[in-house]
């Protein structure tokens, strides 16, 4: 009997996880003011380029999704069903010493929701962008 494969935790690199790693570089790498802002609204260092990276270690990707889903889950408040229903799939990128996690079924309408998380898991940041 074959024994079905789990799928990743980590989505692979394509065009949205390019543009994912373009955008948090220029804000933890930029000059721009509205960076500045914006790394500091999502608890991210400032550091060199050369420290943005894309994850794809499964490991990683596997230890992040119990984090992110108990942190962004939500509610229609008059209904109680679920908003938007995680995949279980994330987009990482590894910003110095930190996680940032997006999984695209945790939408918040239009706006992405974003967990930065450290390496011992602890949350540092729960924003929409």
């Amino acid at each position: 009997m074959l024994l079905a494969q789990r799928a990743s935790a980590c989505r692979p690199p394509d065009a949205v996880s390019n543009d994912l790693v373009r955008e948090l570089t220029a804000i933890v790498a930029g000059a721009d003011p509205t960076g500045d802002q914006l790394r500091l609204d999502m608890a991210l260092p400032k550091v060199s380029a050369d420290s943005v990276r894309f994850v794809t270690d499964d490991t990683v990707c596997a230890r992040l999704v119990p984090v992110y889903n108990a942190n962004t889950r939500s509610f229609d408040s008059r209904t109680g069903v679920e908003v938007s229903t995680p995949t279980g799939q994330l987009y990482v990128v590894e910003v110095g010493g930190a996680y940032v996690a997006w999984d695209p079924g945790a939408m918040m309408g239009e706006f992405r929701r974003v967990l930065t998380v450290d390496r011992t898991g602890r949350v540092l940041a729960n924003s929409l962008r």
